[in-house]
């Protein structure tokens, strides 16, 4: 099973290495959009993107460790990195396909899960704020 003092360090560690990770993150937003002529673009800033590298360097060392499993373990070990292998590729694509641009035109939004759109000013009748959200 494992010495319970080392579990316990081990699941305290990985605990503030994720809330500090997260901080971060979230400290790291820009509150201004990013200028492209006279267009601006909101999209996923580089720390988000630098994550999802970590992630991808993570499930191939994963996978390489997966291929000198036990002969009897290996399909287990291969299902739970194809399993992080695509939770990998769903924050791959938000993170680096996901853009919302604006300009005098309108607003236009790119996104992997559904067709690219716009949406003309005179189409807003109303915005609401939280700063919870």
């Amino acid at each position: 099973m494992g010495d319970p003092v080392v579990q316990g360090i081990t699941s305290g560690l990985a605990s503030a290495a994720t809330v500090f990770v997260l901080s971060y993150l979230l400290r790291s937003v820009k509150g201004q959009a990013r200028k492209e002529g006279e267009t601006s673009v909101v999209e996923y800033g580089r720390p988000m993107k630098l994550l999802v590298v970590f992630f991808w360097l993570l499930v191939a060392i994963g996978g390489a460790a997966a291929l000198f499993a036990p002969k009897e373990d290996r399909w287990i070990a291969a299902t739970v990195m194809g399993s992080f292998f695509c939770l990998v590729l769903i924050l791959h694509l938000e993170f680096f396909r996901v853009r919302i641009a604006y300009d005098t035109g309108g607003i236009r939004a790119q996104s992997p899960w559904r067709s690219s759109r716009v949406i003309g000013w005179e189409e807003i009748k109303a915005v609401s704020f939280s700063k919870a959200m």
